[in-house]
């Protein structure tokens, strides 16, 4: 088992933040916390977390998605933004084809603008979304030629509401349908992250796959919107490469993107610790050559400010002055023990 050289506890909450927002925030340590030990690296751990179910499902960052009307050899390509908020699984479709109306109505040139009359249904059997143009006004060409796409490939978060993972095409006698059952709350946990702790080698398969992993501490939604979420219980220990850590910036995400979450101004609060232990000796199977090396641990020109830099190096050259006098107060008493050499 590890030994512990020092263990660090932080009890924070957004609303004390030194800068930032309040779901990307930055604080900064009066003290700054110096590795202690020559093999040593810090470990984090969460312990708990308080958030406001404040948030939306259908986020800003997820709520655009580009549209292709197509009449004949005329095309318009255009952005839908749908109105932040919660849904249903019907709510949200009768909000596309509200969005999709406007548009349809508007200037679309080269295209000929037209009243649509859709019919979005969800299947309750199968868990389903169809999206059905029925009839345009007026009903003669080129509106009555009116292929729709509707480009979820590029915006596969939003797709999920209505179970599209590509971009359907329908028109009057062409349906689309979804190919997976939709889902109107896609937002199924959240997700504490923190870039200024370096994390050793952890990857994640979330946003995107396989890339260097942020992640701290992962909160199950269990609880309905307009309440608290408490969700408590220690994390995996992450190891760091920090030489040294004065200040920390954390975030918190969905399950679907890197963007910060809104809880409109109500602050959130968690609970962790970091510590600092000993790396354990060990024999590698792959060569003598890496028989009990010291931790990677990244230099501390990526760590610390100018300032700290400065702090540490004087009391480097602190050091080695007393020990360059220790040196030579040693050597004059070995010159008065043996006064013949």
């Amino acid at each position: 088992m590890a030994t512990t050289i020092a263990t660090y506890t932080f009890y924070v909450s957004s609303a004390q933040r030194l800068s930032g927002t309040n779901t990307d925030m930055n604080i900064q340590m009066s003290q700054i916390i110096t590795r202690q030990a020559r093999n040593s690296h810090f470990l984090a751990m969460v312990h708990g977390v308080t958030i406001p179910f404040s948030f939306y499902q259908l986020s800003n960052d997820i709520k655009s998605l580009t549209i292709t009307i197509s009449q004949g050899a005329n095309i318009y390509v255009g952005t839908l933004n749908m109105t932040v908020g919660n849904y249903s699984t019907v709510s949200v479709l009768e909000e596309l084809a509200t969005r999709l109306t406007a548009i349809c109505e508007g200037p679309i040139s080269p295209c000929t603008s037209f009243t649509p009359t859709f019919g979005f249904v969800y299947n309750t059997t199968t868990s389903k979304s169809t999206l059905s143009l029925l009839s345009t006004t007026p009903n003669t060409a080129p509106a009555n030629t009116t292929v729709i796409t509707l480009q979820f490939a590029t915006n596969l978060s939003l797709g999920l509401f209505f179970g599209f993972t590509s971009s359907p095409n329908f028109s009057i006698g062409i349906s689309a349908t979804g190919s997976q059952p939709a889902v109107a709350n896609p937002v199924s946990y959240l997700l504490l992250r923190s870039p200024s702790l370096r994390q050793f080698k952890n990857r994640e398969w979330v946003v995107e796959k396989d890339v260097f992993s942020d992640i701290l501490y992962h909160v199950p939604l269990q609880t309905n919107v307009n309440t608290y979420i408490n969700w408590y219980g220690d994390s995996h220990p992450v190891v760091l490469v920090n030489d040294t850590i004065s200040a920390m910036n954390f975030y918190l995400t969905t399950n679907l993107s890197y963007t910060p979450i809104d809880l409109q101004n109500l602050s959130w609060s968690f609970r962790m610790t970091i510590s600092e232990v000993l790396q354990p000796n060990y024999d590698s199977i792959f060569s003598t050559a890496f028989i009990n090396q010291s931790f990677p641990n990244a230099p501390i020109a990526t760590d610390a400010t100018l300032e700290e830099q400065a702090q540490l190096e004087q009391e480097k050259q602190d050091a080695l002055m007393r020990i360059e006098r220790y040196k030579q107060k040693l050597a004059k008493r070995i010159a008065v023990s043996n006064p013949t050499e």
